[in-house]
Formats: C-alpha cells, sequence, structure tokens
C-alpha cells in the first residue's frame, strides 16, 4: 500500500497587465538522492542523460547535519543550519524562520512580474518555503483527495494542502501536481520536492531486519524502484517546461538533494570522538564538520542545465548553501550580504 503524503503548494500570481519575467529556474530535490545514483543509468537513466546536456559537480556536499529540515532550509534561504537554526528534523519543532527565502527576496524584487511556485511531497516543508510560513489548519476529505485552500500570514501566497488517500504513487502524484502548475506557463521560480526516495532508504527501521536485507536501505530494491519512478517523472517536468519555452533557452533547471544515506538512515555522527555531541543542539551542531559523518550521507547531486548554463562555468566543488546564491544570480541579482554561499557560477 502507498503511503500517506502532503503535497503544498505556495504561488504567487501577477496581477493582469503586469509584465512577467522571462527566466526561470525550476528547482528540483530528490529526497535522500545521494549523487553516486543521480548518475547511474541503472537508478536514474534520463537524468543522466539530461546531466550530459549541462553540467554538475562532482563532489557537491549537504550542509551539517545532512538531515531533511536542516538542508531544505539551507538550500532555501542560503544559510548554514548553525546559523539559520533549523535543526529539529519535524514539522513541529520546524517554526517558521526570520531569514527570507529566495522566494521572498525575488518576490520582493521584482514584485507582481514575479511568480513562484512549490510542490513538496513532505508537509513539514511547507514551514520552510517562506519566511511567512504558514497557518496550520485541520484537512478535509473530499473523496479521494484532500483538497483545500488556506491562506497564510502573506496576502498574495496561498498554500494547498494535498494528501493521497487512493492508489496514486505518491512521487506521480507529485509529478502530476507539477505538471499541472506548469500547464498554462512556466513559473519564475518553481521548487518540486520528491519525497519518496528518502522513505524508501529508511524502509526497515521500523520492521524486521530481514526486510532491510532483502529490499530496503539507500540502494535496495524499494529505493532503486522509487528512483526510477522518479527519474520518469522529471523527463515529464522537464518536456511539459519545453512545451512552454523550446530549448529551455529561458528556463534553467538545477536537480539536487538535502542529503544521501548508507544502510538504512543519515545524519548520525560516525566519529566517535564527537560521539557524545547531538546534531539537535546548536552549540553541538558548531562543532562537527564533514568529516565526522559518513560520506555517503553529505554526498549529493547538484545539477543544472538549460537557460544560460551552457555559457557557465561550474565551481569545482558545491555546498548546498550555494543553491541559494546561485539562483539569484541567475535572475541577475548579488548574494543579499547575510548570505553564507556563493553562487556556483564562477565566470
Amino acid at each position: 500500500m502507498f503511503r500517506h503524503i502532503a503535497v503544498c503548494i505556495f504561488f504567487i500570481l501577477p496581477t493582469l497587465g503586469s509584465a512577467k519575467l522571462e527566466k526561470n529556474v525550476i528547482l528540483i530535490s530528490v529526497d535522500g538522492l545521494k549523487r553516486a545514483y543521480a548518475t547511474d543509468t541503472h537508478f536514474m537513466p534520463n537524468l543522466t542523460d539530461l546531466a550530459k546536456s549541462g553540467k554538475g559537480s562532482q563532489s557537491a556536499s549537504a550542509a551539517i547535519p545532512p538531515r531533511t529540515i536542516p538542508n531544505h532550509t539551507t538550500m532555501l534561504n542560503g544559510l548554514n543550519p548553525r546559523t539559520h537554526g533549523m535543526l529539529i528534523n519535524d514539522k513541529e519543532a520546524a517554526n517558521v524562520t526570520s531569514n527570507p527565502s529566495i522566494f521572498d527576496i525575488l518576490s520582493s524584487h521584482f514584485g507582481e512580474s514575479f511568480e513562484g511556485a512549490a510542490v513538496v511531497a513532505k508537509k513539514k516543508l511547507a514551514y520552510i518555503v517562506s519566511s511567512q510560513g504558514p497557518q496550520s489548519a485541520p484537512l478535509s476529505i473530499d473523496g479521494s483527495f484532500v483538497r483545500e485552500f488556506i491562506p497564510i500570514k502573506r496576502d498574495n501566497f496561498v498554500m494547498r494542502q494535498i494528501r493521497n488517500f487512493t492508489g496514486v504513487h505518491p512521487s506521480e502524484q507529485t509529478r502530476d501536481i507539477a505538471l499541472e502548475k506548469l500547464a498554462d506557463s512556466i513559473p519564475n521560480l518553481l521548487f518540486i520536492h520528491f519525497g519518496n526516495a528518502d522513505l524508501d532508504g529508511h524502509w526497515g527501521v521500523r520492521f524486521k531486519a530481514t526486510i532491510v536485507k532483502s529490499n530496503g536501505g539507500w540502494g535496495g530494491e524499494r529505493q532503486r524502484n522509487e528512483l526510477r519512478i522518479i527519474d520518469r517523472a522529471i523527463k515529464a517536468i522537464v518536456e511539459q517546461a519545453s512545451v512552454h519555452d523550446p530549448g529551455l533557452e529561458h528556463t534553467t533547471f538545477i536537480i539536487t538533494s538535502d542529503h544521501g544515506g548508507h544502510k538504512n538512515s543519515h545524519g548520525g555522527i560516525e566519529n566517535q570522538d564527537k560521539s557524545k555531541l547531538s546534531i539537535k543542539v546548536l552549540e553541538d551542531v558548531k562543532q562537527l564538520t564533514l568529516d565526522d559523518f559518513h560520506p555517503d550521507d553529505i554526498s549529493i547531486p547538484w545539477i543544472i542545465f538549460g537557460g544560460e548554463s551552457d555559457s557557465y562555468r561550474i565551481s569545482d566543488h558545491i555546498d548546498q548553501v550555494d543553491t541559494a546564491p546561485t539562483i539569484l544570480d541567475i535572475f541577475g541579482l548579488e548574494r543579499p550580504v547575510a548570505f553564507e554561499g556563493q553562487s556556483a557560477i564562477v565566470n
């Protein structure tokens, strides 16, 4: 039986008569995708082909700690977890940060000409897409899906929560909602989060060890099958974007992840000398380095193609914190002083 998911969409609609920006960025995060799998034809043949048409880093790294909330916050607001403070990996602890995200910055700079959207497969990520944050509200079941529009603090943002109660595969549902958003045009910034590869990596944590050995864990049968589904979904999203922008002349794709994994987990401290430190305590996190974690946990893909990327020279090493300033760079905006990352575009 497929697991339930929540998919949230935030969007800003330009008013009638406003001139829409001509540049678009589609940022796709595949939760739990370690770098080695992103360009392996056995896992993701379509993404492998897309990577050949673009550029990327062979040594991209997650932020510390390599977990979902900390890294997606970093991905969207250009600050390391030890600065933005979003360390706890659940929605109850994911209090809305006061630091502006790239959605906030682009909306503030371009005003009504900017259109942004996000599709996320884990409800807890709704707390970090915008510094304005969602307001909690109960879901109501409407037949096979939950579809309820919930206003949040900023008037021109809307959050839509969708939870699947049918046999529709969660990653295919995420794909379908993303395609729905791309049906008429391409938002200037579209963030798409696929969550199930991570869940399949964790498969076995709550089950017998024999299940882990047979088909669970990172690189296990369940995750391999999931990555193939996501791979086809990414291809469909690229094809739909190409309908509105043939050749992707004005649309840049960035495909990355929040963390990798090994066995059936990620984010644990491997350095025994620091084993008493906690990744949930800010002062402890400040003492940790990438070397204190398993290499597969911090290894992430970072692939860019479309738009003007053919003319880019990309940094040899990219940190998660570099994603947000890179996106602002594509839109021609200077890196905010508060940002800790640098644009991955070096020319």
